[in-house]
């Protein structure tokens, strides 16, 4: 239970931060690097 929270606070964090490893400006590259953690984020929390 406590693991989901976690999982789910970062991802939503790192969405959420204005800062990204790729800037959403950037046309694709930056919605792909989005879309990863939201996909990583939800392997995880099976």
């Amino acid at each position: 239970m406590m693991r989901r929270l976690i999982i789910a606070a970062v991802v939503v964090g790192y969405i959420g931060a204005p800062v990204d490893a790729i800037p959403d400006f950037i046309p694709v590259a930056g919605q792909i690097d989005d879309l990863i953690v939201l996909l990583l984020g939800g392997m995880g929390m099976k």
